[in-house]
């Protein structure tokens, strides 16, 4: 499956919790100027999800990268 947003890249870097990870791809998708009603959709998306499903989530919106 394809990002929503292929373009915005969010980088993983290190052991993240789950509220660090949203608010990385949060920042990011809101540097991109995506409108503030999908950011609030995504966090609501990722923020009810079982956390072993959270980069399942955030990877169906943006691209993820691994390391530096």
């Amino acid at each position: 499956m394809t990002a929503k947003y292929p373009e915005i890249l969010v980088r993983l870097t290190g052991p993240g919790n789950d509220f660090c990870i949203v608010d990385n791809v949060t920042k990011a998708l809101r540097n991109a100027g995506v409108p503030e009603e999908e950011i609030d959709e995504f966090c609501d998306e990722a923020l009810s999800t079982a956390e072993s499903d959270l980069l399942e989530i955030c990877g169906q919106w943006v691209a993820l990268a691994r390391g530096k």
